[in-house]
């Protein structure tokens, strides 16, 4: 799934994006990280990193 969220928001946004495998945590709930770049070919102007934290139950 992480391979495909990837390709998904690279092919349609144009952004630099890492997705982290689930971790498993405390009662069988699996969290996702999702770091994405903006601007990632533009050195002229500031990048940000917006990072997406989802969880799943």
């Amino acid at each position: 799934m992480g391979q495909l969220l990837i390709e998904s928001l690279q092919r349609k946004y144009g952004l630099k994006v890492k997705v982290s495998e689930p971790l498993k945590d405390i009662q069988n709930v699996d969290t996702w990280k999702i770091k994405i770049e903006t601007r990632p070919g533009s050195k002229n102007l500031p990048a940000q990193c917006i990072i997406l934290i989802l969880t799943f139950i």
